[in-house]
């Protein structure tokens, strides 16, 4: 189990290293108006929320997808070292938000056209992160 995290992170810095070699992508730029009929009294707030894209959204998923993965694998760590069901199943948790923090991040570079990493690592990567998740759920169901 330990080993297909272990994997499943390599392959992950392999992405993020790849993705800063190339430069990092610019921001967004904002959502086109849509094409129906403007809300007349919709207040300028909310016509500006419905066409701009958050300015901090991508930084903010390229900074918790880590960060989530790697609080999750020590909780992790620590669970196969104690056997607290606990540990195993908030590890299994905050595992679960990071990989949910990855498929916004890669629906938010694929929505702008910025993926600069190769796809077959990046095939690597969720297949491993798909695996570990399947594992995790299965050992902290019979634990």
């Amino acid at each position: 189990m330990l080993v297909v995290l272990l994997f499943t992170g390599g392959a992950g810095i392999t992405l993020l290293a790849g993705a800063l070699a190339h430069g990092r992508a610019p921001e967004p730029s904002p959502v086109p108006a849509p094409t129906r009929k403007a809300d007349p009294f919709a207040p300028p707030s909310l016509v500006r929320s419905q066409t701009q894209a958050l300015p901090w959204g991508r930084a903010l998923l390229e900074f918790t997808h880590p960060a989530l993965a790697i609080v999750g694998g020590g909780m992790w760590i620590g669970y196969t070292v104690t056997h607290q069901k606990a540990i195993g199943a908030v590890g299994a948790g905050v595992l679960a938000g990071a990989a949910i923090a990855g498929l916004s991040w890669f629906a938010a570079n694929k929505r702008t056209g910025s993926l600069s990493f190769g796809r077959r690592v990046l095939i690597a990567h969720t297949a491993g992160a798909v695996l570990a998740l399947v594992l995790i759920a299965v050992a902290v169901a019979i634990g």
